[in-house]
């Protein structure tokens, strides 16, 4: 609901400003905090997953060629480079 949604917005931005009140220490353990939050949940996936790995499938060929895929690929790795912000900053007036 939107009244939910106002509310924990508006508590969010007041632990953040809070956070940023009782200073730069303060700032530094809760960003250190919030960057285990972001990384448990790709550490419980890898530890999960490690033992399902299988190293003889990484040079295995595949059994038919896929270039539909390929091309998916290529154009998702250089899928940013066409936006004008991307090169903004070396464009001379």
């Amino acid at each position: 609901s939107p009244a939910l949604r106002g509310a924990v917005m508006l508590g969010f931005t007041g632990v953040m400003t809070l956070v940023n009140l009782l200073g730069l220490e303060m700032v530094g353990i809760a960003n250190q905090v919030f960057g285990a939050c972001v990384l448990a949940p790709v550490a419980i996936l890898v530890a999960v997953c490690l033992p399902k790995i299988k190293p003889s499938n990484w040079l295995r060929p595949s059994p038919k060629p896929n270039p539909v895929g390929w091309v998916n690929i290529a154009m998702w790795n250089l899928s940013g480079w066409d936006a004008a912000s991307t090169i903004g900053d070396e464009v001379d007036e």
